[in-house]
């Protein structure tokens, strides 16, 4: 990598993706629970972006491949119709460029990493995880699931990592512009620009793309967003000619000549070709040096910049790793969804449609609750029916997830086919918390104790409930 590209990277902070022009790649997943906790998982992504033991067919019941398809050609979830219309992978050409696969797993761990977006060279990657919690409460199962896409920054690192960002820009004036301009010039006003202005644009321009809004404009407003924050330090234009005037600018404005004078246009030209072309020159000499002197050679060099930006920004936040990347993703519960932060649609399947700039800097998380209500034949004696109801449903989750001993009762009315427990406990609660006109200091407590086990005993009870006591 040479200066110039060092350059771009910098510039890139300002959160100008240079593949902007650049097809997007469509990444689709699909995920059904099941009650008893297996898995089904249907995915559609590049294949250039698979692990080769993801190719493995043993790990899926069905794998196809298919080309390219942007999300106005298929808006829908990943459906039978979809492996129909696929090329086996023995048939497939190449413009079939996608992996269709799906297979159902007993537990969640034997889902295979499809997904891992890694920042070459380094230790940095974006990659999968999820979660799939049951807890069973008798004739009520709790799913919780939380599905994440995970990105590297770290908000209380990141003055670190821009202190060294600033660092190794002065390094490469000093041990680079300073000694291939000559002891004629003096670069002491850009150093000090870069270290008190520079920093302060940085850190604006940082905190601008880390704040939830930004993602939220359409592309205009996002631009004039980030003009006015460079306007103040001189950039008037947010783009390639524009940064070109801007670096000129700084560099017209922060060396002098050892008498004190500005330099000339023509000095600024020279300098500006030589960081845009790596010429044969002192400059150029001097520049790659120091370049090499502090970021390394070719790959090592990409990477060490690549992660300094990425600690600032995200990995998905970093320009020029690769082009767009949208996702749509399909999930479906057993039972009724109770919270969730995606949307509820057909057949029961929520979804998150999202883009790689919703990941960084911190991930992309997907969650969702559900409530199944779980008929037991063996548990005639308990009216199980009212269970049909949502709200008799969150009702009976709420008493028996907050109290052990009601959970336990349950288990016990469970297991005997009667309520017979229930009524126990019932009853010696409402002993306890006895009458509030008797100077019960725990009373209140006490009473709300009985009155979920009442509350319970008429959930459950074929009986008319019964009057208070």
């Amino acid at each position: 990598m040479k200066p110039c590209l060092a350059l771009k990277v910098m510039i890139g902070l300002l959160g100008i993706s240079l593949f902007a022009g650049c097809q997007p790649e469509n990444y689709r997943w699909q995920t059904v629970i099941h009650e008893d906790g297996s898995v089904t998982r249907s995915i559609s992504q590049p294949q250039s972006k698979m692990a080769p033991k993801i190719l493995d067919q043993t790990q899926w019941q069905r794998i196809r491949a298919h080309r390219e398809y942007s999300r106005s050609l298929w808006p829908g979830r990943i459906t039978d119709s979809r492996f129909e219309s696929s090329s086996s992978l023995s048939q497939a050409s190449d413009e079939d460029s996608y992996l269709l696969a799906e297979g159902t797993f007993q537990t969640l761990d034997q889902v295979p990493q499809h997904y891992r977006f890694e920042l070459e060279g380094t230790d940095f990657a974006s990659e999968l995880k999820h979660n799939l919690i049951i807890n069973d409460y008798g004739l009520v199962k709790e799913y919780i699931w939380t599905e994440v896409i995970t990105d590297i920054v770290v908000y209380e690192k990141i003055p670190a990592a821009r202190r060294e960002t600033i660092e190794l820009i002065v390094k490469l004036i000093e041990d680079g512009l300073q000694p291939g301009l000559g002891d004629d010039y003096n670069v002491t006003p850009l150093v000090e620009w870069v270290t008190h202005d520079g920093n302060e644009m940085l850190e604006e321009l940082t905190m601008l793309i880390l704040s939830p809004d930004i993602r939220t404009l359409e592309e205009e407003a996002r631009k004039k967003r980030f003009e006015a924050v460079v306007i103040k330090y001189g950039m008037t234009d947010i783009s390639e000619k524009g940064m070109e005037e801007f670096l000129r600018l700084r560099l017209k404005t922060g060396i002098r000549t050892r008498d004190g004078m500005p330099i000339t246009e023509e000095t600024v030209t020279k300098i500006v070709e030589n960081l845009k072309n790596n010429k044969d020159t002192p400059i150029g000499h001097a520049m790659d040096n120091a370049f090499k002197k502090h970021c390394g050679e070719g790959d090592e060099a990409s990477a060490k910049l690549a992660e300094l930006a990425a600690r600032q920004v995200g990995i998905h936040g970093v320009p020029m790793l690769g082009p767009p990347q949208l996702f749509d993703v399909w999930m479906k519960l057993p039972g009724e969804i109770v919270e969730t932060n995606g949307t509820l649609g057909e057949e029961g399947f929520l979804s998150w449609p999202f883009s790689d700039e919703d990941i960084w800097p911190t991930g992309y998380q997907m969650t969702a609750r559900s409530l199944l209500a779980v008929k037991k034949p063996q548990a005639s004696s308990l009216n199980q029916s009212k269970l049909n109801s949502q709200s008799q449903l969150l009702t009976y989750f709420r008493l028996v997830s907050s109290d052990p001993e009601l959970k336990e009762t349950v288990e016990n009315c469970l297991a005997y086919n009667s309520l017979h427990h229930l009524k126990e406990i019932e009853n010696k609660r409402y002993k306890l918390a006895g009458s509030p006109q008797n100077g019960n200091k725990h009373a209140s407590e006490e009473r709300a104790d009985w009155w979920r086990a009442r509350q319970l005993l008429d959930l459950l009870s074929q009986d008319p409930p019964a009057s208070d006591k």
